[in-house]
């Protein structure tokens, strides 16, 4: 055992669990006080053990653990704190979009309150109803932004003059958006072209048209699959499959949300017509300060768009030298059938 000197107690969130030895789980979890953690829950796969219920994903968690001074801690006690956030597809698979992209790039013993506040935002968001793709492009920039890479989206890196909606821009990774003038458009990708109207709806999250969403979600995957560097993420698969087939099967999505949650039993799998009790998780919040209080601005989707060049210098037809894959600028008639460009992919 532990003496009580060698152990903490915090709030968290599991993000990922593996079977360990024989009857044991190897938990990876998002904590309010130690960040990203592992520890041993012995004995969570025994059948007498209530540990396997209580650690599912999207469950808030009251944590004690052992061996603080060691790399993988141990769990001592493990307590619900609140009801389990609940998802149906494809919303489902954003909440273990999150999850990966945590597990996947935050360090352990990474320590943010930020992070974890923004993890329980784009959970209470997504199961709210609020835009899947808005919920998660703001989770992605404060990851970003706690990993050391975040983007900036007010100033122009080379002059250091705001962003001007009238302008385009090029963005290049590691050192940020600056303005394209004529001698630059045969270097430019459309791929890597931004107008200055939705580089500043990203920032303000007011008047962010269907095209501003896309423009955003190019520019922060671009971002992120630097950092992950080749590798695949288990919820971009699903998500793919999903567009691709069609709904599963609830029984097909238990085993879905099992596999990832490495358990078997209440895994955060609704059913459309299940009513959800709005309450819950405030155990969670209040340790960080009503983090899960959605304080943002309200999302205005614009659907009126002018046809008309935000700069009458530069025509985004003048852009299209390179004939790459579009980004922030689209071309009209391109319908690709790559999941990842359609509308409703949001990972």
């Amino acid at each position: 055992m532990y003496s009580k000197a060698n152990q903490k107690n915090t709030v968290g969130f599991v993000l990922h669990a593996v079977p360990y030895q024989e009857n044991s789980l190897l938990v990876d979890a998002i904590t309010a006080d130690f960040g990203r953690i592992s520890f041993v829950a012995r004995g969570a796969k025994s059948k007498r053990s209530s540990l396997k219920a209580a650690l599912q994903v999207f469950v808030p968690l009251k944590l004690t653990l052992g061996g603080m001074d060691k790399s993988l801690k141990t769990l001592v006690r493990c307590e619900v704190s609140g009801r389990q956030f609940q998802y149906i597809p494809p919303v489902l698979f954003s909440a273990l979009y999150a999850n990966e992209l945590i597990a996947a790039l935050y360090r352990i013993e990474d320590n943010s309150q930020i992070l974890f506040a923004a993890y329980l935002d784009v959970l209470t968001h997504l199961e709210e109803g609020y835009p899947e793709s808005w919920a998660l492009r703001q989770f992605e920039l404060v990851l970003l932004e706690e990993l050391g890479y975040g983007i900036d989206l007010s100033f122009d890196s080379s002059s250091g003059v705001p962003i001007m909606p009238r302008k385009w821009y090029v963005y290049q990774s590691g050192t940020g958006f600056r303005e394209i003038i004529p001698g630059m458009i045969g270097g430019v990708s459309m791929n890597d072209a931004y107008n200055g109207a939705d580089i500043i709806a990203l920032r303000t999250g007011e008047n962010l048209s269907p095209h501003a969403m896309q423009a955003m979600k190019n520019l922060i995957k671009k971002n992120l699959d630097i950092l992950l560097e080749g590798k695949v993420l288990y919820s971009r698969e699903l998500y793919r499959d999903y567009l691709n087939v069609g709904k599963s099967s609830p029984e097909i999505l238990e085993k879905i949300v099992a596999e990832s949650s490495g358990s078997e039993s209440d895994t955060g799998v609704k059913s459309g017509d299940e009513v959800l009790d709005k309450s819950g998780a405030t155990e969670v919040s209040d340790s960080v300060g009503n983090i899960s209080a959605f304080e943002g601005n309200t999302i205005a989707e614009n659907e009126n768009r002018t046809g008309e060049s935000q700069n009458p210098g530069l025509e985004p037809e003048a852009l299209s030298v390179a004939g790459a894959d579009s980004g922030g600028i689209r071309e009209a008639g391109d319908e690709s059938p790559d999941p990842e460009r359609d509308e409703n992919f949001d990972l």
